[in-house]
């Protein structure tokens, strides 16, 4: 798959996404063994595993695996008891992870216009997995390794449960709504990054009166306006009262 560029970044994440890329682009043949093992298995696949077909090809990396472990950024992945997993950031690193992740967002997609088909607002909006694997028509195998992508991101989902290789639910939340335009794996990475490292942009939306604009509009009074003589009155009484104040303050002692 096509790697990701420094340059394709959006600025406002790059200090939480950086990081995590110039590990994966390092380690890429780590994530790669595991992936393959996945995809393979339909499980992700036990540190011991991965050491063992890599002690064949190059030992010192075998060794280092399960540091490495215990060292990948949370946004790539995690070690869970003896298993190595990994996200869909980390599998877009992987060659031969294409078809995994595009069934992966078109899942969001249904979801999200699954939420807002919802004609009772007062109930929770549930998605099936049965009913995406029949409406995406996929097989058996597939639908299992992407039930668990699935549930390793839980960002627009709420509470649900159920097997992997069986049906489960999963309410939608509102967030899902972030999403509901993406169009490939990379739309979906960028929704992510914003919804976890920072406010969706919407400050221009709100009300002057709101407490997020305060600091913007004392600052824009000082910066974006012609002092007039009113101003400059103002600014006189206001010196004035703030010196009586101390004055008097001295005094009293």
């Amino acid at each position: 798959m096509k790697k990701h560029s420094k340059l394709q970044r959006a600025p406002a994440w790059e200090q939480h996404v950086d990081a995590p890329d110039a590990w994966a682009v390092e380690h890429v043949w780590l994530l790669q063994v595991v992936f393959n093992l996945f995809d393979r298995d339909g499980e992700w696949p036990r540190v011991a595993t991965v050491q063992r077909v890599l002690a064949d090809i190059d030992p010192l990396k075998a060794v280092a695996i399960r540091q490495l472990a215990i060292d990948i950024p949370s946004e790539l992945g995690a070690r869970n008891g003896e298993c190595l997993t990994l996200t869909t950031r980390a599998l877009s690193y992987c060659d031969g992870a294409g078809l995994l992740l595009s069934l992966f967002v078109r899942v969001i997609q249904a979801a999200a216009a699954t939420y807002r088909a919802s004609d009772d607002r007062s109930e929770r909006v549930l998605l099936s997995g049965f009913d995406i694997k029949g409406r995406l028509d996929i097989a058996d195998r597939t639908y299992a390794k992407l039930s668990i992508l699935i549930f390793r991101e839980p960002w627009f989902f709420g509470s649900g449960g159920g097997n992997p290789e069986d049906d489960w639910h999963y309410e939608v939340r509102a967030e899902i709504l972030l999403a509901e335009n993406i169009e490939n794996i990379r739309d979906y990475l960028d929704v992510v990054a914003r919804y976890r490292f920072g406010p969706p942009e919407i400050e221009s939306q709100l009300p002057a009166s709101s407490r997020w604009r305060v600091g913007d509009a004392v600052s824009d009074w000082f910066t974006k306006r012609d002092v007039n003589v009113r101003d400059l009155l103002l600014i006189a009484i206001g010196s004035a009262v703030v010196a009586g104040i101390v004055l008097s303050l001295l005094l009293g002692k």
